[in-house]
């Protein structure tokens, strides 16, 4: 019983320290609806990288935001939604800069996204033995977006002419449709 009580504070212990080390480790970033950002990842320039993987958590194993490994990017490992938007700030990843730049954000870009990176000590060295972690949180923000239109609707004959008002608000990833109903004493010209 003493025991099972000592392993429970252990991994309760770890667990807090693991989270607390991610907490420190985490790069808040916002950025606006359409605009470009560039994601900030950087190692020590001593090393050489074998894989660089940008991924976000929510793709799971949809693919990577971006995946570069043996000198080249994947492109077919790469999420659909990212085809043509991401590149490295530097493709040579001089002084060990893997920053990534997203181009169009959208609001559904939204998330965690981490940097990992598969180095090794030199050239001669053919496993990587070191991988390092970088997370960032990305929250995209933009304006209410208000876009009001009517349908008019021409009944069958001996109805009253019905008009609907509808107005579409767009806010992040909520999309609201609004319709009113009314009779038309003296209708509008369609």
């Amino acid at each position: 019983m003493e025991t099972s009580f000592s392993v429970f504070f252990f991994f309760c212990f770890v667990f807090f320290i693991d989270c607390s080390v991610l907490k420190k480790t985490m790069q808040d970033v916002q950025v606006k609806l359409g605009d470009d950002v560039t994601l900030q990842c950087q190692i020590t320039t001593d090393e050489i990288i074998s894989v660089l993987k940008w991924s976000r958590a929510d793709l799971n194993t949809d693919g990577y935001v971006y995946f570069y490994r043996n000198k080249r990017f994947y492109e077919n490992y790469q999420h659909p939604s990212f085809h043509g938007r991401v590149k490295l700030r530097d493709p040579e990843m001089k002084d060990g800069d893997v920053s990534l730049m997203l181009n169009n954000v959208m609001f559904n870009d939204t998330g965690i996204y981490g940097c990992h990176v598969a180095v090794r000590k030199s050239v001669r060295s053919k496993r990587a033995h070191t991988e390092i972690s970088h997370f960032i949180n990305l929250t995209v923000t933009g304006e209410f977006v208000y876009m009001p239109w009517k349908l008019h609707y021409v009944p069958f004959l001996g109805e009253p002419l019905r008009m609907i008002s509808c107005y579409i608000s767009m806010y992040i990833n909520y999309l609201h449709i609004h319709c009113i109903s009314a009779v038309c004493a003296s209708p509008e010209p369609l």
